[in-house]
């Protein structure tokens, strides 16, 4: 399995707060993401069941990390690059929803350039979702984005980070590098990740600004 190891954990990070409602139905997966709002609670759906997701600190930061660190490689190497953030990903038809941490339209970038709303059953999926599970979910989310169509998810526990990729079975395979942004290594996402963890942010970002220019940028000029 292809990982990387991004640190020995630097402090113990207590997992998320996970509430499982099964059998609640589409009606009341709406009902429930309309009672939430924008509030700081993550909803995920699967064919009836519906779980609520309380991210804490550990969470946020580390998502936070793996945010900055693709926005940076895809400025400093001028990689069209959109953010979609914790978006609510869902289909009616499929009965299957969800929220990632982070994701991001890279390929397709240029079709929602300027949209203020997406419609997956007319309009690509976002190409890379962030995944943090410091505690795993009830749910098979890995399910959800699968039926939803995402290429690529980067999921981290905290300890061990894996890429995955969509098969065209509709299955997950790890790989040893990112598709959609393939000139920065797994074990150089682990190494910033592990960084960022026992740094303040904006001299990590500093940091990681002038290495993306300095080592990722000949690289992706040579590719």
């Amino acid at each position: 399995m292809a990982s990387a190891t991004a640190s020995k954990p630097t402090r113990i990070l207590e997992g998320e707060h996970r509430f499982l409602l099964p059998g609640i139905g589409w009606e009341g997966y709406e009902a429930l993401l309309k009672m939430i709002g924008d509030g700081n609670i993550r909803v995920s759906y699967d064919g009836g069941d519906a779980e609520l997701m309380s991210p804490l600190y550990g969470h946020e930061n580390l998502k936070t990390l793996f945010a900055r660190l693709i926005e940076e490689v895809a400025v400093g190497l001028n990689i069209p690059c959109e953010g979609a953030g914790a978006t609510t990903w869902r289909s009616k038809i499929l009965d299957k929803g969800l929220e990632p941490d982070e994701c991001y339209y890279l390929a397709h970038s240029a079709q929602v350039v300027g949209r203020e709303t997406i419609d997956l059953e007319v309009d690509p999926p976002p190409d890379l979702a962030v995944e943090i599970e410091i505690s795993r979910s009830a749910l098979n989310r890995m399910d959800v984005y699968a039926a939803l169509g995402v290429p690529e998810v980067w999921r981290f526990d905290g300890k061990t980070l894996r890429i995955e990729q969509l098969q065209p079975d509709r299955s997950y395979r790890p790989v040893a590098a990112s598709a959609e942004l393939p000139v920065i290594s797994l074990e150089e996402i682990g190494h910033w990740i592990k960084l960022g963890r026992t740094m303040g942010q904006t001299a990590w970002a500093r940091q990681l600004r002038a290495w993306v220019l300095a080592e990722l940028l000949p690289r992706h000029g040579n590719r």
